[in-house]
């Protein structure tokens, strides 16, 4: 089932050395998917248009109801987007709670997303032309819960700086005393001394010590190493972070991959090099373009973790009670084969899970071959086969592959398991067609995901980094080459 004895090894080490079974972070499914789900609601704090100081929160809803949101402190008058911070994947009630907080006293009003968006990009450009650059978590991670900033966004005219336009600092309770300093002298060099204007704060409120461990966590995320790598990627140049790419994934090219730990590229310097190597490699339109078709998808199918009639592939006489449907639900997949087997012997579902704990290779495919030939119109065989003979290079994967009817006619919902073996063909087609964007995609619409078994979870970040590792080499290697 998998494609790359090589990639694949490297995978399974890499991920028992995270031990987590998550597919993504909260920080890279933010980077990555956060542009992809729908606005939930925006805020900004009353009379930001007065006092030039704006708190802005931006959120969006996932897939199964919850919560994604952003926050935003923005400084029109002088140094841009000063701080920011997210929630990630949180209850409605806890947003609400959240928000009932944080505007307890500041009163804030809900607005359009363009408001806001016009708002800190204009903080953005006024802050970088006199060289004040965002806060380091906007620019590693929650700057892509904003849309991007380009022509499908409506301008609005949105006034920085103080009286006539001239900049404005104005010494914050986050602002220190030798910070405050530090930025004058920087507006000295910048703009020249009276040409802005200033306010430091008279006396300055020891700011919280523990402001950042509660407010951000970066510590217990575990993710100060990524945004190191990933500022210091970021000033690389495209031809620097290739060269440094293929040397992570010179592994690619050897007959045997080594069993020590040491030999593992260390994923603080890898996912940040992978992200940024595909703003360059990857036409984000293209990504989109699929997303859209999985997500049009999602609203007409369930996946589900309940088991029907369908998934086990039972036959119109075979009985198949409440007590059945409840039993399988609940119990774990060991006392679920020990059941299936004992009242309905060797039906599909059982025969696929026998093919998937089989470890040798020619037994496996020959039990493929022998009962997708006995059941061929059962989704988890058919699927199983196809990508057998695309292994063995037999066949070649076609667009049918992508598609939900193809797999599972005349359903609507469908397992888990199902929908695990419909997304390792998706991947099979984009690896055969070298299609970095509808490889990327599949992981760009996961919600469908989020409930998913753990060990269904593990097998699908294993396939991801089996094939994307090689497939983004390739795509490196042919810009370089084609230079």
């Amino acid at each position: 089932m998998y494609l790359c004895n090589k990639s694949t090894k490297l995978a399974i080490q890499w991920q028992k050395k995270t031990s987590s079974p998550k597919i993504l972070s909260p920080e890279n499914y933010i980077r990555q998917r956060a542009r992809n789900l729908p606005l939930f609601q925006c805020l900004i704090n009353d009379g930001w248009n007065d006092n030039g100081i704006a708190n802005i929160i931006v959120s969006r809803e996932h897939i199964n109801g919850n919560i994604t949101v952003c926050f935003y402190l923005v400084d029109l008058l002088c140094l841009g987007v000063k701080d920011t911070f997210f929630r990630f994947n949180i209850s409605k009630w806890e947003y609400d709670e959240m928000i009932k907080k944080y505007t307890e006293n500041m009163p804030m009003s809900v607005v359009e997303y363009n408001l806001v968006h016009n708002i800190i990009f204009a903080a953005l450009e006024f802050a970088e032309e006199i060289g004040f650059i965002p806060h380091k978590d906007f620019v590693s991670i929650t700057q892509y819960m904003l849309e991007e900033d380009d022509e499908k966004i409506p301008l609005i005219d949105i006034a920085c700086g103080g009286k006539k336009g001239k900049t404005y600092y104005v010494q914050g309770e986050l602002d220190s005393d030798a910070k405050a300093r530090q930025i004058l002298n920087h507006l000295d060099k910048e703009v020249g001394p009276n040409n802005y204007y200033y306010l430091l704060a008279p006396e300055l409120d020891e700011i919280d010590e523990d402001f950042d461990d509660e407010d951000i966590d970066d510590e217990e995320l575990g993710d100060e190493d990524f945004e190191d790598n990933y500022s210091k990627y970021l000033s690389n140049s495209f031809e620097e972070n290739a060269k440094l790419f293929i040397e992570l994934t010179n592994f690619l090219d050897e007959d045997e991959l080594s069993n020590d730990d040491n030999f593992i590229p260390d994923s603080a310097k890898m996912i940040p090099l992978i992200d940024i190597l595909e703003e360059d490699l990857i036409d984000e339109d293209l990504v989109n373009k699929w997303v859209k078709k999985w997500q049009e998808e999602s609203q007409k199918i369930q996946v589900t973790d309940l088991i029907s009639r369908e998934t086990l592939g039972l036959t119109p006489d075979q009985p198949f009670t409440d007590k059945d449907l409840n039993y399988l639900t609940n119990a774990d997949e060991e006392k679920r084969l020990k059941y299936m087997r004992k009242k309905w012997g060797k039906i599909p579902l059982v025969v696929y899970h026998e093919i998937m704990l089989e470890e040798n290779g020619d037994k496996r495919l020959k039990k493929i071959k022998e009962y997708s030939d006995k059941y061929p119109d059962f989704p988890l065989l058919k699927a199983e086969f196809l990508m057998e003979q695309f292994q063995n290079k037999m066949i070649v994967p076609d667009e049918t592959w992508l598609e939900f009817s193809n797999l599972f006619p005349f359903r609507q919902t469908i397992s888990y398991r199902e929908f695990f073996e419909l997304a390792l063909l998706r991947f099979y087609y984009f690896i055969y067609e070298k299609n970095l964007e509808g490889f990327s995609s599949i992981m760009s619409s996961f919600d469908p995901y989020d409930e998913m078994p753990e060990d269904l979870l593990f097998l699908i970040q294993i396939f991801y980094l089996s094939g994307h590792l090689p497939l983004l080499r390739g795509a490196v290697l042919q810009k370089i080459t084609s230079h």
